[in-house]
């Protein structure tokens, strides 16, 4: 268990002027802190604590290169949203969660939620969509699917227990990886779910190309405000991967 007692702050002198180290000494990991305004050390080391965390978990499971640059990219252009991010998911939470789905995790959902699971309120992930935590994942899941069993539902492909929901807005919306395909019949696709529209948009083939679509926007965003929403365009994902995202329908075909 990591302890917040084992992290000191440098104050090191440079041409530029003063400026702080969080170090990890049990470790040796380190970063430079950027001054964030509101933020004092103890937010500091807390913030610190999950980004050393991340790198130990890194370790034991590498994670794919598109979330080390999501990661870093939020880090570097997002620094005060990268705050409201919770610390990543243990190994136990995400074996609770398996058994609360009733299916085993795709690798690239759990190196996600390794990474951060959830996250406080403030700015979105994207497109007004924020990250779940896995508790919340599960339940919301089996809500869905239970309603979905016994009929709920007007149509039988409202909804499938073949989604896996990872971001939500406002727990009703989500976007979900689709482990059956479903209207495509490509498993590992990224399905748009709108709680109040027969509207089911693709929006890209695989996780991890829905991890290196973010990352690469952000990399080019600016933000003249950190907590107005990040907005990825259907221009910007079709461009990078022709074809997406592409639009279906629940229900009989009009």
């Amino acid at each position: 268990m990591l302890d917040l007692k084992d992290i000191r702050i440098e104050h090191i002198n440079s041409s530029g002027g003063s400026i702080m180290r969080l170090v990890h000494v049990p470790t040796g990991i380190f970063r430079i802190a950027r001054p964030l305004e509101g933020r004092n050390q103890v937010q500091l080391r807390d913030h610190f604590l999950k980004e050393v965390e991340w790198e130990l978990t890194s370790r034991i499971f590498p994670p794919p290169l598109a979330l080390e640059r999501l990661d870093r990219a939020i880090r570097e252009r997002r620094p005060v949203y990268a705050f409201a991010l919770n610390r990543g998911a243990s190994e136990e939470q995400l074996a609770e969660a398996e058994a609360g789905l009733q299916r085993p995790l795709p690798d690239d959902l759990k190196h996600f939620f390794r990474w951060r699971n959830g996250q406080q309120r403030g700015a979105s992930f994207c497109n007004a969509y924020k990250l779940m935590d896995l508790n919340v994942v599960a339940e919301l899941w089996r809500r869905l699917s239970e309603f979905h069993d016994g009929g709920g539902f007007d149509h039988s492909d409202w909804w499938s227990s073949g989604w896996i929901p990872f971001l939500t807005r406002k727990n009703r919306d989500f976007l979900c990886l689709d482990l059956n395909g479903t209207f495509s019949a490509k498993p590992g696709q990224i399905i748009e779910f709108r709680h109040d529209s027969p509207d089911r948009t693709v929006l890209f083939p695989n996780f991890s190309v829905f991890l290196s679509t973010v990352a690469d926007f952000l990399e080019k965003a600016t933000f003249e405000d950190e907590n107005e929403s990040l907005i990825i365009p259907d221009d910007f994902i079709s461009v990078r991967h022709p074809g997406f995202p592409r639009r279906f329908q629940a229900g009989p075909p009009t």
